[in-house]
């Protein structure tokens, strides 16, 4: 097995533990079980678009940044985080959309993660 190029932050080894086992859907389970991997194996120096504009009729976008910090936005308002597990809270009113829409991870969950592309590392092509 490969070695391991990041330690998980404390915030996101307890999210990943809490999943496990938990999951909604076969998509939230090959989210998670991504996102942990590409976090502990796969640094993204040059960013890691996750989910782009174009991909999705709320026009967010979601980055991996070098190896467990994120960003989250739309448009020219964005978010930059420390962590998945508050990227996945974080109100996406407080990024320009309507109170109605939750957290980002509920705007995830309620759309089965559709847009989400594991292959946009341009580190790895």
């Amino acid at each position: 097995m490969k070695e391991k190029v990041n330690q998980l932050s404390q915030e996101d080894v307890q999210l990943f533990a809490s999943m496990e086992g938990h999951y909604l859907s076969e998509e939230e389970r090959v989210f998670f079980e991504t996102m942990k991997y590409k976090e502990e194996y796969e640094l993204a120096p040059m960013n890691d678009l996750l989910l782009v504009e174009a991909d999705n009729e709320d026009n967010l976008y979601f980055i991996r940044i070098y190896a467990d910090e994120y960003e989250v936005g739309l448009g020219a308002t964005k978010k930059h985080f420390q962590s998945l597990k508050e990227a996945l809270e974080t109100e996406l009113s407080k990024i320009g959309m309507p109170a109605e829409y939750g957290t980002f991870g509920e705007w995830l969950r309620q759309r089965n993660y559709k847009g989400i592309n594991y292959d946009g590392n341009i580190n790895l092509h």
